[in-house]
C-alpha cells in the first residue's frame, strides 16, 4: 500500500472516530453541565440566575456542535469542532469564575475536568490539545485579572497560582 493510500485511510478512520467521540462528548456535556445548577443554587444563590443563563448559553452552543456532527460541513470541520467543544465549556466556566469569586472561585476545577474529558474522550493531537490548554490558561488568567479592580494588586495571588498549576 502506498503512503498516499495509507494516509488517506488513516484520515478517514481518524475523522470517523472524531465524529463518533464528539457526539458522545456532546451528550455527556449536555447532561453534566446543567447538573451543576444544584451546586450553583446552594453555593452561589445570589448569582444563580446569572450562572444559569451562562449554563444555558453553553448548552445551546453544545447542541449546535452536536447538530453539526451530523452534517457534511461538520464532518469537514471535525477537528475544529472538537477543540471548540472544550473551549466553549471552559469559556463558560471562566465566565462563571468571573461572576463569582475570581481566583478564589471553586469553578476552576471544572476547567481541569473539561481538559481531562477532552483528553480522554476526543482523539485530539498533541498540538490540538496544547492549543486548548494554553487558551484555557489565558482565559483563566485574564478573567482573574479582570475580576480584581486593580490588576497590580491581586487579592489572592496564592489561589491564582495554585489553580493555574492544579
Amino acid at each position: 500500500m502506498s503512503d498516499k493510500l495509507l494516509n488517506l485511510a488513516y484520515s478517514k478512520v481518524d475523522n470517523e472516530l472524531r465524529i463518533r467521540y464528539l457526539k458522545i462528548a456532546c451528550i455527556l456535556a449536555l447532561i453534566i453541565v446543567p447538573g451543576g445548577t444544584l451546586l450553583d443554587f446552594i453555593v452561589y444563590k445570589p448569582f444563580f440566575w446569572t450562572i444559569f443563563k451562562i449554563r444555558m448559553l453553553n448548552e445551546l452552543l453544545l447542541v449546535l456542535i452536536a447538530i453539526l456532527t451530523f452534517t457534511c460541513t461538520g464532518h469537514r470541520q471535525i477537528k475544529a469542532l472538537g477543540m471548540a467543544w472544550g473551549l466553549i465549556i471552559n469559556l463558560s466556566l471562566c465566565w462563571m469564575i468571573f461572576v463569582t469569586e475570581g481566583p478564589d472561585s471553586p469553578y476552576y476545577a471544572g476547567l481541569n475536568l473539561t481538559i481531562l474529558g477532552l483528553a480522554v474522550l476526543l482523539p485530539l493531537t498533541v498540538l490540538e490539545t496544547s492549543i486548548v490548554c494554553i487558551a484555557t490558561l489565558i482565559m483563566y488568567f485574564t478573567v482573574c485579572l479582570l475580576y480584581v479592580q486593580n490588576p497590580f494588586l491581586i487579592i489572592s495571588e496564592s489561589m491564582l497560582i495554585n489553580n493555574m498549576f492544579l
